[in-house]
């Protein structure tokens, strides 16, 4: 299987008209409780907290990416689209038990390799870093009653630090500009998240999504012998073109009235990205030749 525990992200009914629905622990001394599960990447999860939290500062953007070095999938949302189909195979994977579809950038075969990290802890360059990547090490959470959604955040983090000039509170205790930034991303992830997962239902809901398979073929065997038996990678779901062609007329402008046809266009065009997969160097990443090829119901 390609694909492991993936976060759930589920915004409010309505889009939030301010970042201050999802909120610090701002008032108290104790971390509220979160749910237990860990999403991707996280190694802990504490309700950030003004006074425990505060102090803490670190750059807008990680200075190194190992915390997603294994990954194999990393998740999208619709609005990253039109720049991730340049340099990503895009799917769609399980959320977990009754849960939607998630669309996500595929950067490995499997291996738990991230073809897109090097040997440095650097993002490839010149290539769309996700906005899931970019929240790291914050994430807006559910507290454990699942009553309320407050701003989390991992201190596993080797480059979390007390010192700098960009803690998240200023010495009048109230938020700095870091943190209602911080908010505010937070925030608008939440809200596109609806969106992505509103569209991923209705491409299912459509009939056009199928199981998809890359079959991998190592080829870097000693001189005589015999060939490695080839390695299938599942666990995802692709568009259908020829479900896609075949829908009535109506079904495809209730598509289009979601938004959603837009998105499955993008899906099969970012297939053709597949070698990018493949060909970039990794830390540790075998030669492999890869066939696509699509178990039909």
């Amino acid at each position: 299987m390609l694909f492991g525990c993936m976060a759930s992200a589920q915004a409010a009914t309505k889009p939030p008209t301010t970042p201050a629905n999802i909120t610090p622990s701002a008032a108290t001394t104790t971390s509220k409780p979160l749910k237990a599960t860990l999403p991707l990447f996280y190694q802990s999860l504490a309700a950030f907290n003004q006074e425990q939290h505060g102090k803490l500062s670190f750059p807008a953007q990680p200075p190194n990416y190992s915390f997603a070095a294994q990954a194999n999938i990393v998740p999208l949302l619709v609005n990253e689209a039109s720049q991730a189909v340049r340099h990503y195979p895009l799917v769609f994977v399980p959320g977990g038990k009754d849960e939607p579809l998630v669309l996500a950038a595929m950067v490995g075969l499997g291996d738990n390799v991230n073809r897109f990290v090097d040997g440095h802890k650097q993002w490839r360059a010149d290539t769309y870093i996700p906005a899931y990547v970019r929240q790291y090490p914050f994430l807006a959470v559910n507290t454990a009653d699942g009553k309320e959604k407050i701003l989390g955040i991992d201190l596993s983090a080797d480059w979390i630090n007390t010192t700098g000039t960009m803690a998240f509170v200023g010495a009048d205790g109230q938020p700095t500009e870091r943190l209602k930034h911080t908010l505010a991303f937070a925030q608008e992830f939440q809200v596109f998240a609806q969106r992505t997962s509103a569209m991923a239902q209705a491409l299912q809901d459509a009939g056009v999504l199928e199981e998809g398979t890359l079959t991998l073929q190592a080829n870097d065997q000693p001189p005589g012998q015999a060939p490695a038996e080839p390695r299938k990678v599942s666990g995802f779901v692709i568009v259908s073109e020829a479900k896609l062609n075949a829908l009535s007329d109506e079904a495809v402008l209730k598509l289009h009235k979601s938004d959603a046809m837009g998105l499955a266009y993008a899906q099969l065009l970012s297939m053709s990205n597949l070698g990018n997969v493949m060909a970039t160097p990794a830390p540790v990443a075998a030669k492999e030749k890869t066939a696509t090829s699509k178990e039909n119901k």
